[in-house]
């Protein structure tokens, strides 16, 4: 988790270093888009901009920021492309972040103690959420599709079972 955590902070900081703006309007982001997935749009329905259908809600970065980090990855450029590897390589005890064959288990009613005890589907309900945030950058920066796949298979896995979370003090 420290090195997902890492490239996470090299992004927000790379933002805040170069004062690139938070435009909300350039978080449109035309994302890989698998085949049979459940969020494409029919062309029955309304569009919204963008060629896949799909606007990104933009509640940390931009398109144009992960625009910047993409164009410094393919750079090769430093901390991003090493931070990158690192998160690539980074797990926890369920797998990779970035991989589909994570082995978490959901559960309906999650519990969080204030030092995760107890931990009733806590972590796992965490290391699922970074997962799917670290595949859907991946999916982003390549342009493979397969991670913007499982990015979305575990979201879908979580929001098909959890009913609550309870923070417990």
């Amino acid at each position: 988790m420290l090195a997902l955590t890492t490239f996470i902070i090299a992004i927000l900081l790379s933002v805040a270093t170069l004062g690139m703006p938070v435009d909300p309007a350039s978080t449109q982001v035309d994302a890989p888009q698998p085949s049979n997935s459940p969020t494409k749009q029919s062309d029955s329905s309304p569009k919204t901009p963008g060629s896949s259908g799909w606007q990104h809600p933009g509640f940390v970065v931009s398109k144009s920021q992960l625009n910047f980090v993409k164009t410094q990855i393919e750079a090769k450029a430093q901390p991003w492309s090493s931070a990158l590897s690192k998160m690539l390589e980074d797990e926890d005890k369920y797998g990779k972040y970035v991989s589909a064959k994570r082995s978490s288990k959901t559960q309906a009613m999650v519990k969080c103690g204030p030092t995760t005890k107890p931990d009733i589907g806590c972590t796992d309900e965490r290391g699922d959420a970074l997962a799917a945030w670290a595949n859907a950058l991946m999916g982003y920066f390549s342009g493979d599709a397969s991670h913007t796949e499982n990015a979305i298979a575990l979201m879908n896995k979580w929001s098909s079972v959890i009913k609550g979370k309870f923070q417990l003090s």
